[in-house]
C-alpha cells in the first residue's frame, strides 16, 4: 500500500491512477479477505496477519485524508466520489471496531466538511440499482442502490460514532440529508430518519450540546417538511404493501422536535402530524408498543397548548 499511496499522492490529478488506487485500497478491505475478530486490529487469513489500522495509518501514510484530497481534487467527477465514499465508509467502519487509537493528520471537522462538501454537490445526481458482488453469496442477482448521497450518509454516521464531539457541522448534515430525500423519498427515507434520532439522541447523551444547538436540530425537524417525508414514505410503503407493521420512527421524532419547545410544537400540532401518521397506519398492525409511543406524543403535544389533538 506504501507504493499505492505514494502514486496516489505524485499523481493526484491523473483520474485513472486514482480510480486504481481506491480500487487496490479497496480490495485490501473486502470482507472475504478481512476476518475481524476482537478488538486486537489483527486480521489472519491464511498466513498472513494483517494489522488493520496500520493499513488505514502508517508512518507515512493516512489513507482517510488521502482519499478525502480525491474527493476535494476531483470534485465533479461522480463515479471517483461514489467508489471513494464507499471505500471512506469502509475505512471508519474498520476504526469504529477496533481500540480507539489517534490518527495523526486526520482532522475530524476538515474531514466532515469535504464529505457534507461532496454531498451539497451530488443533490441532484441520480443513484442507481447495480448487482452486489458478492462471490460468497447464495442468492444469484441481488440488487442493491448506491448512490454518492447515501455513501456520504453512511460516511458522516461512521464519523459520528468515531469522535462526534469533533465535528461541528452536525445541523448541516442533517439538513443535507433531508434535501437528499426530498429528491429520492423511496431510497432515502429511512435513512433521514435514523440519521435525525441518531444525532439528538447523541446531543441528549452528550450532556455537552447547549439550548441553541438543540433547539437548531428541533427547528430544522419541524420546519423542513422531515416529518411530511417520513409520512409521505408510510404511505408509499402501505401502497406498495411492504408497510407490515406500525413504525414508531416518526412518533419519536416528533418527541425530540416537540420536547421542551412551544414553537415546534405548535407547528407540529399546526400540521396535524398525529393524525397524517395514524392515516398511513391505520391499514397494519400496531404493537402496543407503537400504541403507548402515540399516547407519550399526544400528552406532550396537549401538554404544549395542542387544540384538536
Amino acid at each position: 500500500m506504501e507504493t499505492v499511496a505514494w502514486a496516489m499522492r505524485v499523481h493526484s490529478t491523473n483520474r485513472q491512477i486514482q480510480i486504481d488506487g481506491i480500487h487496490l485500497m479497496s480490495y485490501m478491505t473486502q470482507p472475504v479477505l478481512l476476518e475481524i475478530h476482537g478488538v486486537v486490529g489483527d486480521v489472519v487469513k491464511g498466513d498472513v496477519v494483517i494489522d488493520l489500522f496500520v493499513l488505514i495509518q502508517n508512518d507515512t501514510h493516512n489513507m482517510l485524508a488521502l482519499v478525502v484530497r480525491v474527493i476535494n481534487a476531483h470534485e465533479d467527477d461522480y463515479r471517483l466520489q461514489l467508489e471513494a465514499t464507499d471505500l471512506l465508509h469502509t475505512y471508519l467502519h474498520i476504526l469504529n471496531q477496533l481500540v480507539w487509537q489517534p490518527i495523526p493528520d486526520f482532522t475530524v471537522h476538515e474531514f466532515e466538511s469535504a464529505i457534507l462538501a461532496s454531498m451539497h454537490r451530488q443533490l441532484h445526481s441520480a443513484g442507481g440499482w447495480g448487482a452486489i458482488d458478492d462471490s460468497d453469496s447464495d442468492v444469484i442477482g441481488t440488487y442493491a442502490y448506491t448512490s454518492v448521497q447515501q455513501n456520504c450518509i453512511f460516511v458522516l454516521e461512521q464519523l459520528m460514532q468515531y469522535d462526534f464531539a469533533g465535528m461541528h457541522r452536525v445541523a448541516d448534515f442533517m439538513q443535507y440529508t433531508i434535501n437528499a430525500t426530498m429528491c429520492n423519498i423511496w431510497e432515502l427515507a429511512e435513512d433521514m430518519e435514523r440519521v435525525y434520532l441518531n444525532i439528538m439522541q447523541r446531543l441528549d447523551a452528550s450532556g455537552g450540546a447547549t439550548p441553541l444547538q438543540m433547539q437548531r436540530l428541533q427547528n430544522i425537524g419541524a420546519s423542513s417538511g422531515m416529518m411530511q417525508i417520513s409520512v409521505s414514505f408510510m404511505h408509499n410503503c402501505m401502497r406498495a404493501g411492504t408497510l407490515r407493521k406500525a413504525n414508531s420512527n416518526a412518533h419519536k421524532m416528533l418527541l425530540k422536535i416537540c420536547t421542551g419547545n412551544a414553537a415546534t410544537t405548535a407547528l407540529m400540532v399546526q400540521a396535524d402530524v398525529v393524525r397524517s401518521i395514524d392515516e398511513a397506519s391505520q391499514n397494519v398492525h400496531q404493537s402496543g408498543a407503537w400504541l403507548a409511543i402515540r399516547e407519550e406524543v399526544i400528552a406532550l403535544l396537549r401538554l404544549g397548548g395542542g387544540i384538536g389533538v
